[in-house]
C-alpha cells in the first residue's frame, strides 16, 4: 500500500508542477532590457531583433546594422510601471554616430519593455530622415 501512495505522490507532484507557471516569461522586464543592450553592443543584430517588438526582422536588421544607437550602450535607469507589464529604460551610449548610408538616424535615449505573451521584448524607434 505505501508503494501506491509514493506512487500517487509523485504522480500529484509531476502533475502540479507543471501548474500556475506556463504564463510566466523566462525572463523578466529588465533581464530581458539587458539583453537587449548586450545584443546591440556585441553587434549581435539577430538577437537584437528577437528581443524586440518588430513589424518585419530584415527591417530590423537593415535599420540596426546601421548603428543607431552608437557603441557601448549602458542602462542608466529601470522604470517598472504598475502591474509589471511594461517599463520604461532609460540607456546612455559614448558614441553617437551618422549612418554610413547617408541619412540621419536620431535615436532615442530610452525604450519600453512590454510584455508580449509569455515574454517581454523591446519596443523601440528610431526617427529616419532622408
Amino acid at each position: 500500500m505505501s508503494v501506491r501512495l509514493i506512487g500517487v505522490a509523485v504522480s500529484a507532484l509531476v502533475f502540479l508542477s507543471g501548474c500556475g507557471g506556463d504564463d510566466e516569461p523566462s525572463r523578466s522586464a529588465e533581464e530581458t532590457a539587458q539583453a537587449w543592450v548586450d545584443a546591440v553592443n556585441a553587434e549581435d543584430y539577430e538577437r537584437v531583433c528577437d528581443l524586440s517588438v518588430i513589424e518585419s526582422e530584415s527591417d530590423c536588421l537593415a535599420v540596426m546594422k546601421e548603428n543607431p544607437f552608437g557603441a557601448n550602450l549602458a542602462i542608466e535607469n529601470f522604470y517598472p510601471a504598475e502591474g509589471d507589464d511594461e517599463a520604461t529604460v532609460e540607456f546612455s551610449s559614448s558614441q553617437s554616430r551618422k549612418p554610413e548610408r547617408g541619412w540621419t538616424g536620431y535615436a532615442p535615449k530610452g525604450f519600453q519593455v512590454e510584455r508580449d505573451g509569455d515574454e517581454y521584448k523591446v519596443h523601440f524607434e528610431v526617427s529616419i530622415i532622408k
